[in-house]
């Protein structure tokens, strides 16, 4: 597998104050305590063998960790992170041992704490195509992936960005309900705003729906193309999406059941 060149690649992005925008969009949100995202990050770390996995999402100063495994720091300045280089990719960067790559080998993350060696980040991409962040892994120790892990990794990004619309959408859900709740206007502003929050999920089950039934496409393709004793390893991925479809759906019915019952 040929791996994205990083090292001559400058700090400038292609509309980055839209790529910022749509950044701060999801980071504007109550995205905190997200379980569904870190049940991701704690699937990675398992499947790729790594002690440190994360999700992270980047403006235009820092990279701010919303889910992570095996590292406790929140945020970190843009000038000093790896996933500065990764998200001007469309592809996944690997560093096989960062102490012996040109562009970071001084880095203090390298040299200190927490000691980076392997490096390996693929971009979370928006539906409007912006890279947001990143799902990314470390790891203490010098290492290669192998094919199934790659995989798995480049799989897992793309369900990262239907889980953050999940949570935006079931927020705008809990807004709107509170909304009428609390109203006192006129009942035909009341039926508008339920047809509002009825759109709303509409666009929850529209959104939750297609990314998992996409992911668990592509896993059954791989599957398909290997032999039966290696595509076992897959199963446990699609039990993952599996379950966080199921969670959807039913986060999405419970509210729809609320907002009738409190109307």
């Amino acid at each position: 597998m040929s791996l994205v060149d990083i090292g001559g690649v400058e700090n400038q992005f292609v509309n980055e104050h839209l790529r910022v925008a749509a950044a701060k969009r999801y980071l504007e949100q109550d995205i905190e305590n997200l379980k569904n995202l870190e049940d991701v990050v704690a699937m990675v770390s398992k499947i790729c063998d790594v002690p440190t996995a994360y999700v992270s999402l980047m403006d235009d100063i820092n990279q701010i960790l919303i889910a992570k495994k095996g590292i406790d720091v929140e945020s970190v300045p843009l000038g000093q992170t790896f996933c500065v280089d990764t998200i001007q990719q469309d592809d996944l960067v690997i560093i096989p041992d960062a102490s012996k790559h040109s562009k970071y080998q001084n880095s203090p993350f390298v040299t200190g704490e927490p000691h980076i060696r392997f490096y390996a980040g693929m971009p979370v991409k928006t539906h409007a195509g912006y890279n947001i962040g990143t799902l990314c892994i470390i790891d203490s120790n010098a290492k290669q992936l192998s094919t199934y892990q790659i995989e798995s990794l480049k799989m897992l990004s793309t369900h990262v960005i239907y889980l953050l619309e999940l949570r935006i959408a079931l927020n705008l859900v809990n807004d709107q309900k509170k909304n009428m709740q609390s109203s006192e206007e006129m009942l035909r502003e009341k039926y508008d705003a339920q047809n509002k929050q009825l759109q709303s999920l509409a666009t929850v089950m529209s959104h939750q729906i297609s990314g998992p039934v996409a992911t668990m496409k592509g896993l059954m393709y791989l599957i398909n193309t290997l032999p039966s004793e290696e595509s076992k390893e897959y199963l446990p991925l699609m039990g993952l999406v599996l379950d966080q479809m199921d969670e959807a759906v039913k986060l999405v019915t419970a509210n729809a059941f609320a907002a009738v019952e409190n109307d």
